[in-house]
């Protein structure tokens, strides 16, 4: 399976200085993309948690999709009027509110969170800010390829050395 970006979408920088800026198509080699409904009052407070675990974890791309019932106009008044605390990720507003039908094969319980590669093909899905689990699976899976790459670069690294 793979995340399927809308065609009508617009990437929101509240705090353009502080923002990490990403590059959605290949940025990282691995990305948590979550549906947030910033319609939602308690769902915003969502935002806050990627934004610490983005800061945690800088070697993941984090992309709060959101979508709203109100075109987006509470979330941009909360933090224009700076009720809402500063984050550092870029939000991808979902302007037709299509990401859900799009990706409704990796709807989970009524939430959409995946870990998937650079490709954005899906890895895991779960819910690694509401479930211990998930967020062992998500992270643990992080580490090991971190891990591979490691030792793949060394490995090249020591062949290029004994072959010289």
């Amino acid at each position: 399976l793979k995340v399927i970006i809308p065609q009508h979408v617009e990437i929101y920088n509240p705090f353009i200085v502080d923002t990490i800026i990403q590059n959605l198509n290949n940025y990282k080699q691995r990305k948590i993309y979550t549906l947030i409904n910033v319609s939602c009052a308690t769902c915003l407070f969502k935002l806050q948690k990627w934004d610490s675990l983005q800061l945690e974890h800088p070697n993941i791309a984090i992309i709060p999709v959101c979508h709203s019932r109100d075109n987006f106009e509470q979330l941009k008044f909360l933090f224009e009027n700076n009720k809402i605390a500063r984050i550092h990720i870029p939000l991808l507003l979902d302007l037709e509110d299509s990401f859900a039908i799009k990706n409704n094969s990796l709807m989970k319980s009524n939430n959409l969170t995946v870990l998937t590669d650079g490709g954005d093909r899906v890895l895991l899905n779960g819910d690694p800010l509401e479930s211990e689990i998930d967020r062992k699976k998500f992270f643990g899976l992080l580490k090991l390829s971190s891990y591979v790459y490691i030792t793949i670069f060394l490995s090249f690294f020591h062949l290029l050395f004994v072959i010289s």
